[in-house]
């Protein structure tokens, strides 16, 4: 008879990271959200459910439901993310995760509202591994350069924004573990998110953005977007600047409408608030809502204008005109999926990373009035904020 191994329990003030740091096996998966006190933390697959191909979001989110749906609720859940372009082949740098990539741990150790689990399964499946990364980066001028070009397709047409990611590349092995550590670290507030692959291969980061957090019939969101540095003096600045008004209203006017036709009841916050984080400040206004009957909001919310624009269709069809790099999983949703509910994370301000080298991700909103620099400079805050956690062997980034 084979016996199931026994739970590796955390030692006494460990959190979810430096438990999930300590195993040997892989794939390791965390979603762990600080402000709310809740994770999800996974070593080796049960399970996997991957799409390789491309594949709408809403048939994804189907498959998605209905496992977790089959699943105990005392169990994990299904952990993982989706690109945020499903329907788009990914590039060799993103091949490994497809268009969806979610695992139920062998593994597990989660809290939620409150209540410790943790967990082993009796059967594991084994990963292939993964396929060559190849990561690239994009100059500043190239930057600038898709800044002005986006400027022009505003004008004239019925877009409203557009958002634009850049990537930098940056040289050296990622030493995973202690960069995260080092993140949570510096970062105090936010939701940390890390798939590891295997040793030297994976994607992690902080993001400040919740997609949704849904209870039953109960879901609480946000409309984050326009960001200032820390000082409060940009904060000040930030609540009283038009674009960044203008730039946040979109997101905002997005998700209420998307959730408006099946909700109960809907709350929204009159005015933005500043939500403030260790390196960075961004304009949020929190919207919770009640649903008359259980339905797909992955599909329904993802992507807000905070990472696409709007017109969505307009957006995302300039995004893939103006973007050299493929997205991946970076502002897509990573999270865990449970029976009766999910919590799902705007993968931002994340780096992937294979062999030697990684690749970071970060964007900007592009409006009426943007300025490129401003733009740019945007950018290079929240670069900072990221590469000051990072512990690899080059600590010298490419740009």
């Amino acid at each position: 008879m084979v016996r199931t191994p026994e739970f590796p329990h955390p030692r006494e003030g460990t959190s979810p990271l430096r438990w999930l740091a300590e195993q040997s096996e892989f794939p390791k998966v965390l979603v762990w959200d600080r402000d709310r006190d809740e994770w999800a933390a996974g070593v080796g697959a049960a399970a996997i459910f991957t799409v390789a191909a491309p594949t709408p979001t809403a048939v994804i989110e189907r498959e998605l439901v209905q496992r977790a749906a089959a699943e105990p609720a005392e169990g994990p859940g299904w952990i993982g993310g989706i690109r945020f372009a499903s329907e788009r082949e990914p590039s060799s740098a993103w091949a490994a995760f497809g268009a969806s990539w979610w695992i139920r741990p062998h593994t597990w150790w989660t809290k939620r509202d409150g209540v410790e689990r943790k967990g082993v399964e009796g059967e594991r499946v084994t990963l292939a591994r993964p396929p060559s990364a190849e990561l690239s980066g994009e100059s500043a001028g190239a930057y600038l350069s898709r800044v002005r070009a986006a400027l022009d397709e505003l004008e004239g047409s019925k877009l409203e924004k557009i958002v634009l990611s850049r990537c930098v590349h940056r040289a050296g092995e990622i030493q995973a573990e202690a960069t995260i550590e080092k993140m949570a670290q510096n970062e105090p507030s936010g939701t940390i998110y890390w798939i590891a692959l295997d040793a030297t291969d994976g994607f992690f980061g902080v993001t400040p953005e919740t997609l949704y957090r849904r209870r039953g019939a109960q879901v609480e969101t946000e409309a984050l977007a326009a960001t200032c540095g820390p000082r409060e003096t940009d904060g000040a600045a930030l609540l009283a600047d038009e674009k960044s008004l203008r730039e946040h209203a979109y997101v905002r006017d997005a998700i209420v409408a998307a959730l408006r036709p099946g909700a109960a009841e809907l709350d929204v916050a009159t005015a933005p608030e500043l939500l403030r984080m260790a390196r960075l400040h961004h304009l949020r206004t929190p919207i919770t809502a009640r649903l008359r009957a259980s339905g797909p909001l992955i599909s329904r919310l993802h992507p807000t204008p905070a990472v696409c624009g709007t017109p969505y269709t307009e957006a995302e069809a300039a995004i893939a005109r103006l973007e050299q790099q493929d997205r991946g999983l970076y502002a897509g949703g990573v999270g865990w999926c449970q029976r009766d509910g999910e919590s799902i994370y705007v993968a931002l301000r994340g780096a992937r990373y294979s062999g030697g080298a990684c690749a970071a991700y970060l964007g900007a909103g592009i409006v009426r009035g943007s300025r490129p620099e401003a733009e740019l400079q945007e950018l290079e805050l929240k670069a900072a904020a990221l590469f000051a956690s990072f512990a690899s062997t080059n600590d010298e980034a490419k740009t």
